[in-house]
């Protein structure tokens, strides 16, 4: 019935955006650890990579959890360990 395309149209438009913030989340963590070393020489740039690499994430992920309605401070501290992998 109906309900069903709603409910189905609803979970399909949930994982799209859920999908489209991770997709972000990656290129903008990506992006962001690559920076230090346009400014810095590589042996200096590797500690500031890491250190903004984990603010960033532990942001995406705070933000993450304030959207979904669950803990900010253990999403953005999950999105954060990410860099450690």
């Amino acid at each position: 019935g109906k309900r069903g395309f709603l409910r189905d149209r609803h979970v399909i438009i949930q994982s799209i955006n859920d999908s489209l913030f991770m997709a972000a989340s990656y290129i903008l963590g990506g992006l962001v650890s690559v920076l230090p070393f346009f400014f810095l020489s590589p042996g200096a740039a590797i500690i500031p990579s890491v250190l903004i690499s984990v603010f960033t994430l532990f942001y995406i992920g705070f933000v993450k959890g304030k959207i979904a309605r669950i803990n900010p401070y253990k999403s953005g501290l999950e999105m954060s360990l990410w860099v450690f992998t």
